[in-house]
């Protein structure tokens, strides 16, 4: 009997160690969420060998990728390369010791190409791409489609297209949810893409917080440790959208919004914009029955008139999606600049040219010129007071009566043909608009843009790359292609412009190793440039 109370002291001094509470990432996608949730319970159920069959499907620092290029066009071949080079270069900026290697089977990530895919029912635009999610150990984590033509004119994909897609891919390997702001690995568009992806900050951060959660969970089904919870935050905003109302340009447009917790664990979140308009106030975490207001303004002086963007919340509720707040307002120009020629590009006519240009304020406006100069083009300027109406295309206005300024830039007669960039610096005496630039550019003549192609470094095999023939505003047909190499066919791709034009070139797999040069020549209806010779460049290894 004492032995047997001595035991039973014993054992009820023994106690069970405390639970340690986990939570998902603000940032992670619902997959990774519900995955983790999922491993969470079968510890909790003493089911380690299911937790360790689930965890082991986590992300990881070494990425088995099937790159299956099966159906395309040998000419692709460079193009689709040096897409993922640029797309593996943005996460290799992470530091992170990530390994990807490419499998002809069982990868993680699988990327396969079809000409093009079906248009979103909704919207009615053509799918660029489309990336599926799985944590079944039978499928990849991540299988991407991507559409070889893109956008609502069906335009052929080039190298940037492709490391946007899969740069966006591995992100969603790696746990991340997709993100509002372009040039971000994680920003998505069904259109073509103008920059290379890069791997942002708070995408790090997540990407980090993913990769620690996931080492967690596999040490714990390892040493079957069942002694975890996963924290249940519950995040709750007080509005559905917000207006910031009128004001002038360079006037505060403040506004707010409260997050509450009603969960049991405290709540983690960010706050995106989809604009670098936004500046952000708030504190990132919320202890649970408390609330946290964010502060918002709007820069007015940079962004002027209707104000259509949006918010972002992402939290570590493991039960809320992403949520998006849109955000409305007007801000009133202080003042206008407006071309009596549309576009920001002048085509000259090979004489001196006159540039109009019309700066107009409101009528109640106190606002003087002082002076004028122009920066990267030495021209004369000269300016007069000014009544008269216009147009204004960029807020949707049609002709109305306007006050201000006719400004007229005097440029001699352009001696080359190309395309030059400048600025027009204008002086007030209003504080905080005492400098306002304003860039324009002169073209002479049909141009190449780029002004030459230039296909990199490449293996021997087909490559292809493109570029455009343009005159802004004044139409010109191309009449037909010539080539002065055999290894090289240039044709026209259809984007339904009669003043700008796509050529797409393709290198042969035939073409000898060492430095590649020839030309394309274009020639044109318009009789004073009836030809147009572009170089086309590559090294072949």
């Amino acid at each position: 009997m004492i032995l047997l109370a001595a035991a039973a002291l014993v054992g009820g001094l023994i106690q069970e160690p405390e639970l340690t509470v986990l939570s998902v990432p603000p940032g992670s996608s619902r997959p990774f969420a519900e995955a983790v949730s999922a491993i969470v319970e079968d510890l909790r159920a003493e089911r380690f060998e299911e937790a360790a069959r689930k965890a082991a499907v986590l992300p990881d620092r070494s990425i088995r990728v099937q790159w299956d290029d099966s159906k395309v066009d040998a000419s692709h071949g460079s193009l689709l390369i040096r897409g993922r080079e640029k797309a593996l270069e943005a996460w290799e900026r992470v530091n992170q010791k990530l390994e990807i290697t490419y499998v002809e089977e069982d990868p993680d990530i699988l990327i396969g190409f079809v000409e093009k895919l079906h248009k979103d029912p909704e919207t009615g635009d053509q799918i660029g791409a489309v990336h599926f999610t799985s944590y079944s150990p039978l499928e990849p984590r991540i299988e991407s489609v991507i559409g070889l033509k893109r956008g609502p004119k069906l335009l052929s994909i080039d190298s940037i297209d492709i490391a946007n897609e899969f740069a966006y891919a591995v992100g969603r390997y790696m746990g991340l949810e997709r993100r509002p702001r372009p040039g971000s690995s994680m920003f998505r568009q069904e259109t073509d893409y103008r920059v290379p992806p890069i791997v942002g900050r708070d995408e790090i951060m997540t990407f980090v917080a993913c990769l620690e959660l996931t080492d967690q969970l596999r040490e714990a089904a390892a040493k079957k440790n069942r002694h975890f919870q996963l924290g249940q935050p519950r995040a709750f905003v007080d509005i559905k959208s917000l207006e910031g109302g009128t004001v002038n340009q360079g006037e505060s447009m403040p506004m707010s919004f409260v997050v509450t917790n009603s969960g049991d664990a405290p709540l983690v979140y960010w706050v995106l914009p989809d604009c670098s308009c936004f500046t952000l106030s708030y504190t990132s975490v919320v202890p649970p029955g408390a609330s946290r207001t964010v502060k918002i303004d709007i820069k007015t002086m940079d962004f002027p008139g209707p104000v259509d963007k949006a918010l972002y919340l992402y939290t570590n509720d493991p039960n809320s999606e992403v949520k998006r707040i849109p955000v409305t307002g007007n801000v009133l120009h202080a003042y206008r600049i407006l071309k009596s020629e549309p576009g920001m590009v002048h085509v000259s006519n090979g004489q001196d040219e006159v540039i109009d240009l019309y700066f107009t304020v409101p009528k109640d406006s106190p606002m003087k010129l002082e002076g004028m100069t122009t920066q990267g083009l030495k021209a004369d300027v000269q300016w007069e007071p000014w009544t008269g109406k216009m147009a204004d295309p960029l807020l949707n206005e049609g002709p109305i009566e306007r006050r201000g300024w006719k400004i007229q830039i005097f440029i001699a007669k352009p001696t080359l043909v190309g395309r030059l960039p400048f600025s027009l610096m204008i002086k007030t005496d209003q504080k905080g608009f005492d400098r306002i630039p304003y860039s324009l550019t002169i073209q002479n003549g049909i141009i190449a843009d780029p002004g030459s192609l230039n296909l990199g470094q490449i293996q021997k095999q087909a490559a292809r790359g493109a570029f455009f023939i343009t005159r802004p505003e004044r139409p010109f047909q191309i009449t037909k292609l010539e080539q002065d190499s055999e290894f090289i066919k240039a044709f026209i791709e259809d984007i339904g412009e009669d003043d700008r034009y796509k050529v797409i070139v393709d290198l042969s797999a035939d073409a000898p190793f060492g430095m590649f040069r020839s030309y394309v020549t274009v020639h044109t209806t318009d009789p004073q440039q009836p030809t147009i010779r572009v170089p086309v460049r590559a090294i072949i290894q």
